[in-house]
Parts: C-alpha cells; sequence; structure tokens
C-alpha cells in the first residue's frame, strides 16, 4: 500500500510539473515573450551556427537547474521558432 500511494505521488509531481510549465509557456506566448526571445537569439552577431550554440549553452546551464522535462516543456516552445527562422536544414544553411 505504501508503494502505491509514493507512485500516486511522484505522478501527481509530474502532472503538476507538466501543468504548470504548459501554463508558464502559455502566459508567456501570450505577453509576447516568445517574440522577445525570437528578437533577441535572431539579432545575435553569431550567425546561425552561433545561435544554435548560443541555444545550446542556455540549455546546458539550464540542466543545472531544471530537470530536462521542463526544459523541453518550457524552452522548447519557445525556441522553436527561432530554430526554424534560421533555414538550417540537414547540417547546411539554405
Amino acid at each position: 500500500m505504501e508503494v502505491v500511494h509514493q507512485t500516486f505521488s511522484i505522478t501527481a509531481y509530474i502532472v503538476a510539473i507538466v501543468i504548470g510549465a504548459t501554463c508558464f509557456a502559455l502566459v508567456l506566448r501570450e505577453l509576447g515573450g516568445d517574440a522577445l526571445v525570437e528578437e533577441t537569439l535572431t539579432s545575435l552577431p553569431f550567425g546561425p551556427y552561433g545561435i544554435v550554440a548560443s541555444i545550446l549553452g542556455i540549455v546546458f546551464f539550464l540542466g543545472f537547474f531544471l530537470d530536462w522535462i521542463e526544459i523541453t516543456l518550457i524552452i522548447l516552445p519557445l525556441l522553436a521558432s527561432v530554430i526554424s527562422h534560421l533555414k538550417i536544414k540537414y547540417g547546411c544553411i539554405v
């Protein structure tokens, strides 16, 4: 019975994290946060590969504080538009 209680507890924590991350991402997008992040990253003077390296550095840094689930749910929706605007396809700039 104790194992079932701990399993439900851990599952509830994970569901709460998913709901919280989704709400955070939605509020941030509605307030224009994704446009701000996109504008900030695309204005860097590094070029497409430098921007990708910057994003990887940010995700690496966030890995010290957040779990991969939170990083995926919060950061990925914000950075997907930035990566798609870089016009990198199969490792080559198009």
